[in-house]
């Protein structure tokens, strides 16, 4: 199936056929009740998520503040949101193996969510942990994709933030604050804004050189939702 169609049809149709399997609403509505009722690690059980993560040890090594942001940001994870946005690959919408992805960063700790290797990716589980800048283990890319910012877009994963998603989301009217978003946390680096799809239209917010990449365009949540299909978590259903 395409995905890149130009009236973006095929598109959405591949989305919401991601959200059919991959997200499917006894996963939804299971980890929102638990993550409604204080039961984090519940909740990522529920979305297949791997918690590979000792709060006790991290408070013990790293301090009792450094834990507090962590487990802060645990409670108000949503993992089946999380789930839903992560990178995917045509045409089955699999997970991207072997990605590491920022959620959070807290001083030299980042808060991240990786998925398998390609090997190793028939169960489509995906796992938190804390990167400190060392090895991760066997993971092929132990580093957060530079590509790939959650950490500057909370409303993908976080539950306070879910109602974000359609202000966020809204086309390349929105490149100049999405730009200013990411300068402010790269202060040193300038921005490429890519306009549409992969043959869209770029421009540098502030010229060149150009590195890092500010996508604008609506993300499929929103056009989903516009179609009246399920919310994808209890935390950004429609007032």
């Amino acid at each position: 199936m395409s995905i890149h169609d130009t009236d973006g049809t095929d598109r959405l149709e591949y989305w919401l056929r991601i959200r059919e399997f991959a997200v499917p609403p006894p996963m939804i509505e299971t980890a929102t009740a638990r993550r409604l009722a204080g039961d984090w690690g519940g909740a990522c059980a529920a979305a297949r998520f791997d918690v590979d993560l000792n709060l006790r040890w991290l408070a013990r090594e790293r301090g009792t503040e450094a834990a507090a942001c962590i487990r802060a940001d645990l409670r108000h994870l949503a993992p089946d949101l999380l789930r839903w946005h992560m990178p995917r690959i045509a045409p089955d919408g699999l997970l991207r193996p072997g990605l590491t992805v920022r959620l959070a960063r807290h001083g030299d700790l980042h808060l991240v969510a990786r998925t398998p290797p390609g090997w190793a990716g028939a169960g489509q589980r995906i796992s938190l942990a804390v990167w400190d800048g060392g090895a991760a283990g066997r993971h092929p890319h132990p580093r957060p994709d530079r590509h790939h910012r959650f950490d500057l877009h909370r409303h993908l994963w976080d539950a306070r933030r879910a109602g974000d998603l359609a202000a966020r989301s809204g086309g390349p009217g929105r490149w100049s604050a999405e730009a200013a978003i990411l300068r402010q946390a790269d202060a040193d680096d300038d921005v490429l804004v890519r306009l549409g799809g992969a043959g869209g239209c770029g421009c540098n917010a502030t010229g060149p050189p150009a590195r890092r990449g500010a996508a604008t365009r609506a993300c499929p949540s929103c056009r989903t939702r516009r179609r009246g299909s399920r919310p994808t978590s209890g935390c950004c259903a429609p007032g």
